[in-house]
């Protein structure tokens, strides 16, 4: 339940708090808010810091502010958006075990579709930009996965735009989102053997050649190392991990 909060950015940490709150269902949905005057006593602050949290929360499609009638909970799973898969991911201190699963999902679905639009209809300045960023890739030393991870953010949002479909390319976006909020979270996918990371070059002499069905094949592959890696770094760590509220 709702606690007071520190001083600084207050409508930011009341709005932090009651997402929490709506995410992990402490405010089940079609349940009314606490009145403004209720939420000011309950978290110590001023009105004009509840408000503006309740418009945030109103934004990212948690609540509905009925005027004289309240703030009534939306169920997210009906109206929420991918900015929510973040604080879902890594809520209550532990990593959520669908919404991870789920942004791994979406990259087994995405990229290899991506990639295989990209080798169809890709161009010298994308060409030259994966050549670019495979060498980088290659010049990683192997104890640097972090670095790693951001140029492989690079890579396939070079795929994502000489793919030249807008919905994939805004979904990647959304999703490449995501992955930099919480990126450390899946740093251990990028450990890879220099067998696995030579794949970044075979998918550019994919798309250099416009083989359509090999380079989706390699970008499968190269998902699903990285994703296979996490899930069981994962089960190791954390085998009793909370499913929380996405489950």
């Amino acid at each position: 339940m709702p606690k007071p909060v520190q001083r600084a950015n207050l409508s930011g940490q009341v709005f932090d708090q009651l997402r929490d709150d709506i995410l992990n269902k402490t405010f089940a949905p079609g349940q009314r808010l606490p009145s403004e005057r209720e939420l000011c006593e309950l978290l110590e602050v001023n009105r004009s810091s509840v408000r503006e949290a309740l418009k945030r929360l109103e934004q990212a499609r948690l609540i509905d502010i009925r005027h004289g009638n309240g703030s009534v909970v939306l169920d997210f799973k009906l109206h929420g958006g991918f900015e929510l898969l973040p604080q879902l991911l890594t809520g209550q201190g532990q990593i959520n075990r669908v919404a991870m699963r789920s942004i791994l999902e979406i990259r087994s679905l995405i990229s290899p579709e991506i990639a295989r639009l990209a080798a169809r209809r890709i161009e010298a300045p994308e060409l030259a930009e994966l050549e670019r960023m495979v060498e980088l890739i290659e010049a990683c030393p192997q104890q640097s996965p972090d670095e790693l991870q951001l140029h492989d953010f690079e890579f396939h949002q070079t795929l994502a735009r000489a793919s030249e479909n807008l919905a994939l390319l805004f979904i990647h976006n959304s999703v490449r989102e995501i992955y930099l909020q919480v990126r450390g979270v899946f740093a251990v996918m990028f450990d890879y053997p220099p067998k696995k990371k030579a794949l970044y070059r075979k998918i550019l002499e994919a798309a250099r050649a416009h083989d359509e069905k090999k380079a989706a094949r390699l970008c499968a592959e190269l998902i699903e190392d990285g994703n296979q890696r996490f899930s069981l770094w994962y089960e190791q760590m954390a085998p009793d991990a909370d499913p929380g509220p996405a489950a």
